[in-house]
């Protein structure tokens, strides 16, 4: 009910495990874990848009949108990785960021940082626009003749701040 107070209508799996993971135990019953954000869906076209940003022009969103794809393209047919070239200054700040791909609509894969791991978020959503093709542990990663069925959404947080109660 708070998430969607708050406009969000997307839950995207962050992590998840269950006490026999933990344990190393197989079997009988187990309580399961889950590290969950909950978003604004994107519209639009088949790359989704730039969740979270509301502080990021149209020009740096579609910038960020560009470097994902042009980033999965490079990577996934050659194997190479392109450099972070921030279109503009804010785009070189230091923010975490998501990269979640679609196939016809089903999540293919979804991998992010809450904090950012790298000098620029440019360079974290080549980071994570990698990970999610090639790493997402739910799915094989991503093959060429795929490419151009994959939608891409980048949700691009804020440094996260400390809160003073739950209230």
């Amino acid at each position: 009910v708070a998430a969607r107070e708050m406009g969000a209508d997307t839950a995207v799996v962050l992590a998840q495990t269950n006490s026999n993971d933990v344990t190393g135990e197989r079997g009988g019953y187990v309580v399961g874990y889950s590290g969950v954000a909950f978003v604004a869906s994107g519209k639009g076209s088949r790359d989704q848009g730039i969740e979270g940003s509301s502080d990021l022009t149209e020009r740096e969103q579609k910038s960020l949108l560009q470097t994902a794809r042009s980033t999965l393209e490079s990577h996934i047919r050659t194997g190479k990785t392109p450099e972070a070239k921030p279109l503009t200054p804010k785009l070189g700040e230091k923010r975490g960021a998501f990269v979640t791909l679609h196939e016809h609509g089903d999540l293919r894969g979804c991998i992010g940082t809450i904090s950012p791991t790298e000098d620029v978020l440019a360079r974290d959503v080549i980071n994570n626009a990698i990970a999610a093709a090639t790493r997402d542990p739910r799915f094989p990663p991503v093959r060429p003749a795929e490419l151009a069925d994959l939608a891409i959404d980048v949700s691009v947080l804020y440094p996260p701040e400390p809160i003073d109660s739950l209230d």
